[in-house]
């Protein structure tokens, strides 16, 4: 619905009363569930699935692996991904500057998650931090090549790229984890 309204109407003019009404929802509904605007047009389970994934993974796998093994077990569940609304809502966001504000404080929270992930199970905060902020620049890096105009890419693919690119850093992070 909101990504509707980003047809007829600029991002500032999009309000949460225009959103619920065309959800047939109340606003307090959106507030409670979202918090804010941007979040609306943020919002996909799939990188709680990945967190979660890596998480566990963790527990028998380096951090690489770990993420390679989440990426690939949350990816049945991009169906709908793969989508041309996808591709049109993840271009809106680069277009609206406050929702690429908004994408950055969200990899940030993500950058945070997973590198809490690490260090409860043991890995050093350097590392675990690092790791992490690779883990962040190699998955923007390949959806900010999806997203692009031109692109003959699709998004499960470029996803598998950049996980595949992930796994690399075990033997980095390893080292210094042992070191």
């Amino acid at each position: 619905m909101a990504f509707r309204l980003l047809e007829t109407a600029p991002f500032d003019a999009i309000t949460i009363e225009l959103i619920a009404a065309g959800a047939e929802v109340s606003p307090s509904s959106i507030y409670r569930y979202f918090g804010t605007k941007e979040a609306i047009f943020l919002w996909d389970e799939y990188d709680d699935d990945v967190v979660g994934r890596f998480r566990q993974n963790l527990a028998t796998s380096p951090p690489g692996q770990a993420m390679l093994d989440a990426v690939t077990g949350a990816m049945p569940s991009l169906d709908l991904y793969g989508s041309t609304a996808v591709l049109t809502r993840a271009r809106a966001v680069a277009a609206v500057p406050q929702l690429r504000a908004a994408r950055a404080n969200h990899h940030e929270r993500l950058r945070h998650s997973l590198g809490s992930a690490m260090v409860e199970h043991g890995w050093p905060d350097a590392v675990s931090s690092t790791f992490a902020g690779a883990v962040i620049g190699a998955f923007t890096g390949a959806l900010a090549a999806w997203e692009r105009p031109g692109s003959d890419s699709d998004l499960t693919a470029a996803l598998a790229r950049a996980a595949e690119f992930v796994k690399h850093l075990d033997r980095a992070a390893t080292q210094r984890h042992s070191g």
